[in-house]
């Protein structure tokens, strides 16, 4: 790493937190952050057996239904995150592949039905500023640069309730202190300036079958787009029909696929266990490793004063949902090029 980590932790949520409430989090900004990881006790008991507790979505992974990260930039204030907690450790896990044991171990069980059996699980929802998948120095040119902000940025977390987690009404949802740890860098280099960013995760609902299309909002250069299938269902079943998927700009097919060559393509990078539903669009990646740069991004910049758009276009089997999980990058990129 080119600089040094400093890692420190919190437990100052206010309100306290509680299972179906909204907490929040101040963060203090002396260095430049590199990721924040949410850690969530969370305790379940009376299902008898991993077999015995219908689960609801992603099961204990779905305990946070929402976070927002919000920074003070100037005189603006901006979401850099936000996004569900499911979608959070999806996204970082698959850039990364890696999975906790602990985060692993709270996945739904029995072909995705059922939630985990009684226990208490650790839960890290992950915040990377810095890409997982990218190597130095790109790496670190995702630092937030907290000491410039105007505020200290604001952590609002959303919890599940019990209803959300399991339709099992013996079953009892206990949860724990949560701490969050931020991992810092202490950026000793003048005049390094970071680019700026956010990952936001956005619902798509499809009243019922035919082409559906979703735009990619502009401006800025993606490298990547998650898509997960009907979130709150534990199959997270294909949408497509067997039809195909594309994204387009201006008339020309940018990107082409059906969802299972997708899926293969998605479950070829990790060696754990992949999620199911989940397919990731990597415009960066070579599948040789660690991104070295940004040469691949989606740049929708060039469309900001057309009035045209950047369009994800489906042939959708019928009523359903998706959720889409994108990392863009905002500015020049050019310096972040290995062809200039």
């Amino acid at each position: 790493m080119i600089f040094q980590k400093r890692k420190d932790f919190s437990q100052q949520f206010s309100p306290a937190p509680a299972l179906g409430g909204l907490t929040q989090i101040a963060i203090s900004r002396e260095f430049h952050i590199e990721s924040l990881v949410l850690i969530v006790p969370v305790t379940f008991a009376g299902s008898a057996g991993s077999g015995a507790s219908p689960a609801i979505g992603n099961g204990l992974l779905d305990i946070v239904k929402r976070l927002t990260l919000t920074i003070q930039d100037g005189s603006q204030n901006r979401n850099v995150f936000d996004v569900t907690g499911a979608g959070a450790i999806f996204d970082a896990a698959t850039l990364a592949n890696r999975l906790d044991s602990g985060t692993n171990a709270a996945r739904n069980v029995n072909d995705d039905t059922n939630v985990a059996a009684d226990g208490t699980y650790l839960i890290r929802i992950p915040l990377c500023a810095c890409n997982p998948s990218f190597a130095e120095p790109l790496f670190s040119r995702f630092l937030l640069p907290a000491p410039r902000y105007q505020a200290n940025p604001v952590l609002n977390v959303t919890l599940a309730s019990k209803a959300q987690i399991t339709s099992d009404a013996t079953a009892t949802l206990t949860l724990g202190a949560p701490v969050l740890e931020i991992n810092r860098r202490f950026v000793n280099l003048q005049g390094f300036v970071p680019f700026d960013f956010d990952v936001i995760e956005t619902r798509n609902t499809f009243a019922g079958g035919g082409q559906q299309i979703v735009e990619i909002p502009t401006p800025g250069s993606y490298s990547s787009l998650m898509i997960l299938n009907d979130p709150d269902a534990p199959a997270h079943a294909d949408l497509l029909g067997g039809g195909e998927a594309r994204i387009q700009m201006l008339g020309q097919t940018i990107q082409r696929w059906t969802e299972p060559t997708l899926l293969s393509e998605t479950d070829s990078r990790t060696t754990f266990t992949p999620f199911r539903g989940l397919r990731m669009l990597d415009f960066v990646g070579d599948g040789k490793g660690q991104v070295a740069s940004l040469d691949g991004a989606l740049n929708t910049n060039a469309l900001q004063l057309t009035g045209a758009r950047m369009q994800v276009i489906q042939a959708i089997a019928g009523a359903s949902a998706q959720n889409f999980l994108a990392r863009r990058i905002f500015g020049d990129i050019r310096d972040l090029r290995a062809i200039k």
